[in-house]
């Protein structure tokens, strides 16, 4: 009936606490099928785009982007959900900072990734990683321009361990 009226349907997938979300493990791990076929449920019941709920994504993927085995699960969803399809809330309710998380989604998922809940303040940011010129990834766009067989695209060249001092591993050679 909305569809009917001209509206874009959009679902939420997942809840923000663990104990309240059937397709979590625990806080930091999903049920990959049950994730998945929730959300393709949703698509087939007409919803155009799937939100997946901000905490569900940190959580996966790791404040720091620590969590490998919560990573792996989330791109195992998206790979059978498709992104295109997908909406990745960007949950700081503590204002801690997304910039990891947004540049690990924009490297694994290509600057057109579908963001949201992004604040004002962090747009400029965001937007610097989209393009590839932010500190997060050492500037991906700069090394893939100067060398373009390093990735066909610029933004799924390796990204550098965030636990190592960029400017020392990547300092120019004199």
């Amino acid at each position: 009936m909305v569809k009917d009226q001209g509206f874009r349907v959009v679902a939420e997938l997942g809840k923000k606490w663990a104990w309240k979300d059937e397709t979590r493990k625990n806080r930091d791990l999903v049920h990959v099928d049950m994730v998945a076929d929730q959300a393709m449920q949703m698509i087939e019941a007409g919803a155009d785009h799937i939100y997946w709920e901000g905490m569900v994504v940190r959580n996966l993927i790791g404040s720091y982007l620590e969590n490998a085995e919560g990573q792996a699960q989330f791109l195992d969803v998206v790979r059978q959900v498709n992104s295109d399809r997908m909406i990745f809330e960007v949950w700081d309710a503590r204002k801690m900072g997304n910039s990891p998380i947004i540049a690990w989604l924009v490297h694994k998922l290509g600057p057109n990734v579908n963001l949201a809940n992004i604040y004002p303040t962090q747009i400029k940011t965001t937007e610097f990683m989209r393009h590839g010129v932010f500190y997060e990834m050492d500037h991906p766009y700069m090394r893939w321009s100067h060398d373009k067989a390093a990735a066909e695209n610029w933004w799924e060249i390796e990204a550098p361990d965030y636990a190592v001092d960029m400017q020392k591993q990547y300092r120019l050679k004199d």
